[in-house]
């Protein structure tokens, strides 16, 4: 059995301070600043998606002072491939099929677990689908993720509760989703796979992200 880790190293998490809930608004406001990089707000980063931080502790002297903090067995996990996100010294990221969890960024301590329960949803459309998820967004309290079975579900940050979800796609066809959603002006963005196993064209679709409800939807051509 592969057994999946989360592993943080030492000389990174002292960028982060000690998780306190709900002081950091996370808006276009937020997501469009360039930051002191001590949060790691969006996919990449913030709106500009250049992956870059300000950071400057950890530079070609320092790294070789890089050492291993603290580490997090993910059992369950066959692989991890979505970018975490850091809020206030919270670390939230989603695993296999989605699963969710918070984590204090300097202790490893699992603050709370979410699954969304991908496998029971997909149903038979499993056969096409992958476990893979590229991670989540987060707006103003809420953490944001999509699933493989084509559902966008907004889950208390705090709590880790679910306090909505939508269907997205069709269940009839052979649509997924493994992308993160995007956030804009309090909407979330989120497209769809599928198209290799259907004559389904792919789609974006924007809902609220207080709530589920539609806000647009653009077709756009698979590729």
């Amino acid at each position: 059995m592969v057994i999946m880790r989360a592993i943080f190293l030492g000389a990174v998490i002292g960028f982060f301070s000690i998780h306190s809930w709900a002081i950091t608004s996370v808006d276009d406001k937020a997501l469009t600043s360039l930051g002191d990089g001590s949060n790691w707000l969006s996919y990449g980063r913030n709106y500009s998606e250049q992956r870059y931080s300000p950071l400057e502790q950890v530079n070609v002297e320092s790294v070789k002072r890089l050492g291993l903090e603290w580490v997090m067995e993910l059992p369950k996990d066959k692989q991890l491939t979505g970018t975490p996100l850091v809020v206030d010294g919270v670390m939230y990221f989603t695993g296999s099929f989605s699963v969710t969890r918070a984590v204090d960024a300097k202790t490893g301590k699992l603050l709370w677990e979410y699954d969304p329960k991908s496998i029971e949803h997909a149903g038979d459309r499993l056969v096409n689908m992958w476990d893979q998820n590229k991670g989540p967004a987060f707006w103003n309290g809420k953490v944001i993720i999509s699933t493989i079975d084509g559902r966008l579900v907004g889950i208390d940050a705090k709590t880790g509760k679910m306090v909505w979800e939508t269907m997205t796609i069709d269940p009839r066809r052979a649509y997924y989703i493994t992308g993160a959603p995007k956030v804009f002006k309090g909407k979330v963005v989120i497209g769809n796979g599928g198209t290799e196993h259907d004559a389904a064209r792919g789609y974006i679709t924007a809902y609220d992200a207080g709530h589920w409800r539609t806000s647009l939807a653009v077709l756009g051509s698979a590729w």
